[in-house]
């Protein structure tokens, strides 16, 4: 596929700058999730298996599945795409995924300002206050109020806690291209555990850490 912006729905797809555009706003993709997208995108129509895509954008690098489903499930919250009915993104259970949306080449997105990046949360955050900071004030609010959460819990010892909100911080992070700093808090908690991997909170941990790579 010569073309290096395409067009589908609403959306433009600069390959060439690794950018997701909707009208003149850049949406913010990490970047595993740009590569699943460029490579669904570049196989269109076609199956893309589950160890294609591990090969394309994990090269020489073991992760698991949910590592996956994790950039996935980012791409359709940003495409507000649904697994039921898909638009964009269908699920080959059991096997992969499939490009389905049509595709045209498109002129280059020009915007004085270069876009407004939009931020989208990695998911909600597991609290009673769910906060989806836009503004840097919204930001370093969301930030002290996960710090605090993370102090508390490490006075109570309790673990579990402090794991769910080194999560909420880390994704925040993460939105904020701190992505070193992020990987290394949430290792650390979830380093100190030695058992109970299979439990949600912390596979999700586990998936996070490799989508923070």
């Amino acid at each position: 596929m010569k073309e290096t912006v395409l067009g589908f729905g609403p959306f433009r797809l600069d390959l060439a700058n690794e950018q997701l555009w909707q009208g003149p706003e850049a949406l913010k993709l990490t970047g595993k999730a740009f590569a699943v997208l460029r490579y669904l995108v570049e196989h269109s129509e076609q199956l893309v298996t589950k160890e294609a895509l591990f090969t394309a954008v994990w090269p020489e690098t073991v992760v698991s599945d949910a590592a996956l489903t994790v950039c996935v499930r980012e791409l359709r919250r940003v495409l507000e795409d649904t697994a039921k009915p898909p638009h964009y993104i269908e699920t080959v259970h059991g096997r992969g995924y499939r490009w389905i949306a049509s595709l045209s080449p498109t002129p280059p997105v020009r915007s004085p300002e270069f876009g407004v990046r939009r931020q989208h949360n990695f998911q909600p955050a597991p609290n009673p206050q769910h906060l989806a900071p836009n503004t840097q004030a919204e930001v370093e609010e969301a930030e002290g109020y996960f710090l605090k959460a993370i102090e508390v819990a490490r006075r109570q010892s309790a673990k579990s806690l402090e794991l769910r909100a080194t999560m909420s911080l880390s994704r925040l992070w993460r939105e904020q291209g701190k992505q070193k700093q992020a990987h290394q808090m949430l290792a650390e908690i979830y380093n100190w555990f030695t058992e109970g991997f299979d439990t949600k909170d912390l596979q999700e941990a586990k998936a996070l850490l490799e989508v923070l790579g």
